[in-house]
This record gives C-alpha cells, structure tokens and sequence, in this order.
C-alpha cells in the first residue's frame, strides 16, 4: 500500500477517483487498505491507471535494481 499511497500523493490523485477509473468501485483502493487482497484483474487496473508495472512470474534479477515487494503490501 506505501507505493500506491506515494503514487497517489506524487500526482495528487484520490484514491476513490482512482479506484472509480480502475475498478468502476470507489472504495476498492480502502478496502485494500483495510486488509482485503483484491483480484489479480483488480490489481492490474490499477496498476495500469497509477503507471506501475504489474508482473506475475518468477522474481527478476535487474543489475543495479532492488525489487522491495514488501512495499506493495502483500509480500
């Protein structure tokens, strides 16, 4: 959650208009907050509306890059 509040907050976008225009539901982004894990479908909207990648597979080795899945808030 830490990264989509930072998207959020970088373009100060809501986080209920976000989740509108992603999920067609305004409190998907609280729920998320609250503890509920949304589909897999539900992440990928929003990660394509908040411009983050969104990637399912065996965990990359980029040279120089530190991948902290911790901060999506569902490691």
């Amino acid at each position: 959650m830490e990264l989509i509040d930072e998207v959020l907050a970088e373009r100060r976008w809501s986080a209920r208009q976000v989740s509108i225009e992603a999920c067609g539901n305004p409190h998907q982004i609280s729920r998320m907050r609250a503890g509920q894990v949304p589909s897999s479908e539900r992440l990928r909207a929003l990660c394509e509306v908040l411009g983050l990648e969104f990637y399912v597979g065996r965990r990359r080795e980029l040279p120089g890059v530190t991948l902290d899945v911790s901060r999506l808030g569902f490691a």
